[in-house]
């Protein structure tokens, strides 16, 4: 199994190209480079298990296994 993990750096870019970006919400952002990835991974045709998760997810993730972050 492979994980894609889009940061907050991503969000950050996406923010700065243009305008339309900078003035949506951070989830619709999220949303919007999930889809993205979701799509990229499925038009490759990966043979493993691959999972797409944002920094927030993967924070979150970490502390209920007791993990530091």
């Amino acid at each position: 199994m492979s994980v894609i993990v889009l940061s907050d750096e991503n969000v950050e870019r996406l923010k700065k190209r243009s305008n339309i970006w900078s003035n949506k919400s951070i989830n619709k952002i999220w949303r919007e480079l999930r889809r993205r990835a979701i799509q990229w991974v499925y038009e490759t045709r990966p043979t493993i298990r691959i999972v797409v998760m944002t920094e927030p997810e993967i924070k979150e993730w970490a502390k209920s296994k007791g993990l530091s972050v």
